[in-house]
């Protein structure tokens, strides 16, 4: 990755900012279609791990009815871990406790 471009989303763009412009653009909700795309066409029967990579601030998931991911151990990166740290509250009440990582393998 461009050093400028680590820089930029590990140190310059804030969490405020990243929600503000994914609401705006409309990308969070987006993002959320998608993702329920995505399980719905390849629903299990039984827990499954699931690992979404460069979750932001997850403000996608304020779109992603609970029952959607309930059957999946979800895993969070991002590159930032502040964004990490913004837990989507109301979202991890109703599916239980999500693990999150920082991503550095990035250089």
């Amino acid at each position: 990755m461009d050093h400028a471009l680590r820089r930029a989303w590990t140190g310059l763009i804030s969490a405020a900012d990243l929600d503000d412009h994914m609401h705006e653009v409309g990308q969070a909700a987006v993002n959320a279609a998608l993702l329920q795309s995505m399980l719905s066409a390849n629903r299990h029967d039984k827990q499954t791990n699931l690992l979404i990579v460069g979750r932001g601030t997850a403000q996608f998931l304020d779109y992603v009815p609970a029952a959607t991911v309930d059957r999946y151990n979800i895993t969070f990166t991002d590159i930032n871990p502040n964004f990490l740290e913004r837990a989507p509250c109301v979202f991890c009440a109703a599916v239980g406790e999500m693990s999150t990582s920082s991503s550095s393998i990035w250089k």
